[in-house]
């Protein structure tokens, strides 16, 4: 049996963690796969519904051959209810904000990959 991360990717915690792990390796291609797994969990039919893509071109976008822009990755990260911040966007309370870089424990810490600090509202 071939492990695939997909499986334990259930609950917004290990999403969180995972995807601020990836983001610490400081390597786009790790990000972008471990985006995909986590687009595979919460279903790709779904995020591209989402996103206004067909899912074939989403599951392409997302492959180790393919090459998102930065349109289409932010668009995935809000259908998986994350956020980058800017300052038009900071309007959810800090409250409601919890930082991607949970590792860190910080929510102002940048990512390495886009400079950006990644960040899910629950408001």
């Amino acid at each position: 049996m071939t492990f695939d991360p997909v499986d334990y990717l259930d609950d917004e915690e290990a999403v969180t963690a995972y995807l601020d792990t990836a983001i610490q390796r400081d390597d786009v291609e790790v990000f972008l796969d471990a985006l995909d797994d986590v687009a595979r969990a919460y279903g790709m039919g779904k995020i591209a519904n989402e996103v206004d893509v067909h899912r074939v071109s989403l599951y392409k976008s997302l492959s180790k051959q393919g090459n998102p822009s930065f349109a289409t990755v932010k668009k995935v990260l809000s259908a998986l209810g994350f956020i980058v911040p800017t300052s038009s966007n900071l309007r959810c309370s800090q409250a409601s904000v919890k930082p991607l870089n949970l590792m860190a424990g910080s929510c102002g810490l940048f990512s390495p990959i886009f400079m950006f600090p990644f960040s899910i509202c629950t408001a």
